[in-house]
């Protein structure tokens, strides 16, 4: 996914002459989909928040079902510590 992105990114680069800053957010939001949770999480704390806390959830809950054996507890602990960690930066949850 990451690879089209950046392919279409490239041609449309070529046609405008101008970068797609959605394109860029669009490949950064799947390169996020080769991380673990917890590395994700640590992102935020480090880099501050890139996406919305729906997107978060979102990247979250699918990364939890695309591994299978891991508990529904696991899930709820990193949704969990996403909350504390956008609430520390002073985003609302």
């Amino acid at each position: 996914m990451c690879r089209n992105i950046f392919s279409i990114q490239q041609q449309l680069t070529n046609i405008t002459m101008t970068r797609e800053l959605a394109l860029d957010q669009a490949r950064q939001y799947y390169e996020m989909m080769y991380h673990s949770p917890d590395e994700i999480l640590n992102a935020i704390m480090n880099r501050g928040k890139q996406f919305s806390e729906l997107e978060y959830v979102n990247a979250l809950q699918l990364l939890h079902r695309s591994s299978p054996g891991h508990s529904q507890e696991l899930l709820l602990t990193s949704l969990q510590r996403l909350s504390e960690i956008l609430g520390d930066i002073g985003v609302t949850v």
